[in-house]
């Protein structure tokens, strides 16, 4: 019914995933005029690292009332799209400017000695505390075909990526402590972005000219 034979596309967040797959199976995308991707973790998110090992109410807070961080965490350990949220490491890669000192990492491990977590030694701290093996094995070969690839549409198309910024309260990383009782077994390194979003994540993309910064709480 497009009056031109043209449609837009608007994703928020996890929804860019969905078009990136989307455009991927499409030999024609010359009908589409523009794709406005707002808050999307193109390269994964650090708060699903809790999400999937501590539990997470996902900020959903109303009037002292929110979601019960343990049945997040236990609906989360079989549901893919929480596996492809991890930073991947294209993640890592790029983070290492902002963290030199640690290659990147997003992890650092202080239970024995200080030890600054890849990519892989990231996923083998995850399998050790029970998590599952298939979906983040799933999650890491869908980063890597997509997180380097350019959207596939047409030069006709117009792209737009808005990244939120100025919520320095932004998980970006976590410090790994020894667990003893009544004391937490790990810390969180916070950073900026939109809440939930690194700037890092959502301003990664290979094609994209248009990076648009907004405040966070416009794309979170």
């Amino acid at each position: 019914t497009s009056p031109n034979g043209k449609i837009n596309i608007i994703a928020h967040s996890m929804g860019g995933f969905l078009v990136k797959e989307y455009l991927t199976n499409l030999p024609d995308t010359s009908f589409i005029d523009k794709i406005i991707f707002a808050g999307t973790p193109n390269l994964g998110a650090p708060q699903a690292f809790k999400i999937l090992n501590y539990g997470d109410d996902m900020d959903m807070k109303f009037f002292g009332l929110g979601l019960n961080e343990d049945k997040i965490k236990e609906i989360s350990q079989n549901m893919p799209l929480a596996y492809e949220l991890l930073p991947s490491r294209e993640y890592i890669f790029r983070n290492t400017n902002n963290s030199p000192n640690d290659n990147g990492a997003y992890v650092i491990d202080l239970r024995d000695k200080r030890t600054a977590l890849d990519y892989d030694a990231t996923i083998a701290f995850l399998e050790s505390e029970g998590r599952n093996s298939t979906l983040l094995q799933n999650s890491d070969t869908f980063h890597q075909a997509r997180d380097n690839a350019p959207l596939n549409i047409s030069t006709t198309t117009s792209f737009y990526n808005l990244i939120g910024c100025g919520e320095t309260n932004t998980i970006g990383g976590f410090n790994i402590y020894e667990k003893r009782s009544g004391t937490p077994s790990f810390g969180l390194r916070l950073t900026d972005g939109d809440g939930t979003v690194p700037i890092i994540s959502a301003g990664s993309f290979p094609n994209s000219t248009r990076n648009y910064f907004s405040s966070y709480s416009m794309t979170g």
